[in-house]
């Protein structure tokens, strides 16, 4: 009908506003559907709020909103069971609808996140998504821990908590809202399709969106660690032979030389076995 019409139109307009990896999958979903210039707020950890026609729109999360139609609340609960995140449309503080978004979890992130557990490292999932729908894609990845419907501010304190259990923590986000938790973290990485702030304050950044890497990092730092006291171990082996054979007057100085100038060739060497 033609609210419905309006409806589906405000809500693509509002999203389009938004760099949201979720807004971006409602605004493929409405791509035939005509959009508007409309005025939207971004408020972190809620949602959107629209205003056109004298009409207060928001499109959030459930916890955002109260008054919820019981015909709603249990479409919710079953969404989010299936794994499913949840946000509603209301109109002038009465929600209307709600939009339910299946967030797949790629195969690489799967594969990732079983290296992890292979390699004694534990997994743990921060989501601003509903407990429920968090546990589900927890299940399917074989995550260890989940936290949901955590509040941009509350990630960073998780990431605290969390410090005090565990000797290295390290945190991988892309959003506004991992921003605090990124800073808060032993190790930020940021992923490469993310938001400017998530990738500024960040220690290193994923160029690809794809967990995978994030593999392949700790990989990669585990090989240069091992080489780095690979070279520590030379270096100093070289030095204590040439004052040994400096005090006993073994060789003399060319041969000193030519020894020490080859270790620094051998660390060399040695180092881009990383290639």
């Amino acid at each position: 009908n033609d609210k419905q019409i309006e409806y589906e139109q405000i809500i693509a307009s509002m999203e389009s506003k938004s760099n949201h990896p979720l807004a971006n999958a409602i605004v493929e979903h409405f791509a035939d559907t005509a959009t508007f210039e409309i005025e939207v707020d971004n408020v972190i950890g809620v949602g959107l709020i629209g205003k056109t026609n004298d009409h207060t729109y928001k499109i959030g999360k459930p916890s955002s909103v109260s008054n919820v139609p019981k015909d709603i609340q249990k479409q919710t609960e079953q969404f989010e069971y299936d794994g499913k995140t949840v946000v509603y449309f209301s109109d002038d503080n009465q929600v209307v609808g709600l939009i339910a978004i299946q967030d797949v979890p790629k195969e690489s992130s799967k594969e990732a996140i079983q290296y992890f557990k292979n390699e004694g490292i534990e997994t743990i999932m921060i989501t601003g998504d509903a407990v429920r729908t968090g546990e589900a894609i927890g299940r399917q990845l074989e995550i260890d821990a989940v936290h949901g419907n955590v509040l941009p501010e509350e990630k960073a304190e998780i990431i605290k908590g969390l410090k005090s259990e565990y000797p290295v923590m390290a945190m991988l986000g892309d959003g506004v809202n991992d921003a605090p938790a990124l800073v808060t973290s032993d190790v930020g990485v940021a992923m490469g399709e993310g938001t400017d702030i998530a990738i500024d304050v960040a220690n290193a950044v994923l160029m690809k969106n794809d967990i995978k890497r994030f593999a392949y990092a700790h990989r990669l730092a585990k090989k240069l660690r091992k080489i780095v006291w690979q070279n520590i171990f030379i270096a100093l082996s070289v030095v204590l032979f040439l004052i040994v054979i400096n005090i006993l007057g073994i060789v003399n100085m060319s041969i000193a030389v030519l020894i020490h100038e080859g270790s620094t060739l051998l660390v060399i060497l040695n180092g881009l076995r990383l290639l």
